[in-house]
């Protein structure tokens, strides 16, 4: 690996400032080794993964979470590589924020924690990251934005309160990155002291710039414009939903299908609001740890519709209120593209940071016919992006880190096995993720999403919304005996995706029968209403 590319062990990372980092950086020549550097064909891959060399393509969360499940649980030599040019200190120093304007609000549910300690990383501690500023939340409040809750409190009856089965933890996914890479570090040094096998090693400011499948060899760009070609018994793809590793695999694998929807809403991140203390969206003062009293809400507020009606119809934007903290709150504001042209924001500060920072894109879905290429596999977005719809873009994520996991000890630990195992494990359940996805946008009014490389197309957005009410009332007739919705407890994840599925095809064609017969019910009471009148007008 050439001399350019920021490369230094993990533990390099952390609690200390970047330029402390930096100033330790090996010289050429010194400190631990990078990558091969190597041009040349490389052997048939190793069978055990015991000491073979994995390169992850992204260090954000399903590379960071790859990387710890193939070191710690299986003893290989990871290489991560990301094209930012440094992950982040811990704590951010101020002005240091890197990418977070892009960085849209992520919850962390049962799924994600799951997958996350199943690595060996503790949660508790992922929270406790200095600097990382994640927030344990519950409860979510929904309004309209004709109804905004006002200070004096007057008309906080005007929200719903959707409870949640299961906390969350919400943040930005630069927080979340940063608390997972300090966890990785810790994780690390233990190993190292203990002389177990298995390293994880970053290389920031590292672009991707193609990939020689038959060869087994990578090509990364520093940031200066130096190529690097490193080899590889493994190439893990975790580089986005516009992945390099994705687009260079396809054009040699031609079995490799690729199918892409664009964006359909962008949105903002805005920090350092006011805070909300009379909407309670902080946990009870010295609430018991675990209860609900120790998790927050969220407040999401949809556009008024009013307002919708005067931008032109469409969907309606939203203003979330992600992170609630006793001295500031952050938001994110989502709206359809045609809308922010149009925006009125009086709010100062929002104002501010709109004019100031850039919008950014979401909604945009990756469907493949297959989760891997030879000798590469796809995790996250890479290979099924999707929409924040369903709130498990990061969550489905960390667990494709932990089927990969799963798969490589089903086969054994034979790598050249691994990709094919990978796809066969986790196929269905990321189709019926992109499923849910189109079905949750066609809901709140986004255009559906196209069935896609066998994802199906979704029920119709009448019969769902029918479903999801009916589930609610009768969730709440009888006190939860009937559990809510599929949607709603996919937000908490505890349902499978396939599972999850299957019963949101049930309860919209439930509900489609419901509504069929009710409107007959109505047809034969009107019928029979107008017999009866002719009846009568005929006696008279």
């Amino acid at each position: 690996m050439a001399a350019d590319l920021l490369s230094v062990d993990s533990a390099a990372w952390g609690s200390r400032d970047l330029a402390e980092a930096l100033a330790e950086r090996p010289a050429p020549g010194e400190g631990p080794a990078a990558p091969q550097s190597s041009s040349a064909p490389r052997a048939s891959a190793p069978a055990a993964a015991a000491g073979a060399t994995v390169v992850v393509a992204g260090a954000g969360p399903a590379g960071l979470l790859a990387a710890a499940f193939l070191a710690g649980r299986h003893g290989a030599t990871v290489h991560v590589l990301d094209m930012r040019p440094h992950p982040g200190p811990i704590p951010m120093p101020p002005g240091a924020e890197d990418d977070n304007d892009r960085a849209f609000a992520l919850a962390m549910n049962s799924r994600g924690t799951a997958a996350v300690e199943a690595a060996g990383l503790d949660v508790p501690a992922l929270l406790a990251t200095p600097g990382a500023d994640l927030a344990v939340v519950r409860d979510q409040l929904l309004g309209r934005g004709d109804v905004l809750p006002q200070a004096d409190g007057k008309n906080a009856r005007a929200l719903l309160t959707v409870p949640a089965e299961r906390s969350r933890v919400v943040g930005s996914r630069q927080a979340f990155i940063r608390g997972l890479l300090h966890l990785i570090e810790q994780q690390q040094r233990q190993r190292q002291q203990a002389g177990q096998p298995g390293s994880v090693r970053f290389t920031f400011g590292a672009a991707f710039e193609g990939a020689d499948l038959a060869a087994h060899t990578a090509t990364f760009r520093s940031e200066n414009g130096v190529c690097s070609t490193v080899s590889y018994d493994l190439l893990v793809a975790a580089d986005g939903c516009w992945s390099r590793v994705r687009r260079s695999a396809a054009a040699q694998a031609p079995e490799l299908g690729v199918a892409t929807t664009p964006a359909n809403r962008q949105y903002k991140v805005i920090r350092g609001l006011p805070p909300l203390p009379h909407l309670s969206l902080l946990p009870a003062p010295g609430a018991r740890p675990g209860s609900s009293e120790a998790s927050g809400r969220l407040l999401m507020v949809t556009e008024a519709p009013a307002a919708l009606v005067a931008a032109g119809g469409g969907a309606p934007g939203t203003l979330f209120f992600s992170q609630p903290t006793p001295g500031a709150v952050t938001a994110v504001l989502t709206w359809p593209h045609k809308r922010w042209a149009a925006a009125g924001i009086t709010v100062e500060r929002m104002a501010v940071q709109l004019a100031v920072r850039p919008l950014h894109e979401t909604g945009a879905q990756v469907h493949l016919s297959q989760l891997h290429a030879p000798g590469v596999v796809f995790l996250g977005d890479a290979a099924h992006a999707v929409s924040p719809a369903t709130s498990n873009g990061m969550n489905s994520a960390l667990e494709d880190a932990l089927v990969l996991s799963q798969a490589l000890e089903a086969c054994g630990g034979d790598l050249a096995a691994l990709p094919a195992a990978y796809t066969a494990a986790r196929l269905e359940d990321a189709r019926a993720l992109l499923w849910l996805d189109g079905a949750l946008s066609a809901v709140a009014g986004r255009a559906a999403v196209p069935a896609g490389l066998g994802a199906g197309p979704p029920p119709s957005p009448r019969a769902n919304k029918l479903a999801v009410v009916a589930r609610v009332l009768l969730s709440k007739l009888t006190r939860g005996w009937v559990r809510p919705h599929a949607l709603i407890l996919l937000k908490d994840g505890s349902l499978p995706y396939a599972e999850a599925r299957c019963r949101v095809e049930r309860d919209a064609a439930l509900a489609g029968a419901a509504s069929s017969l009710g409107a007959l019910a109505v047809a034969g009471a009107a019928l029979a209403a107008l017999l009866a009148v002719g009846m009568r007008t005929l006696r008279a």
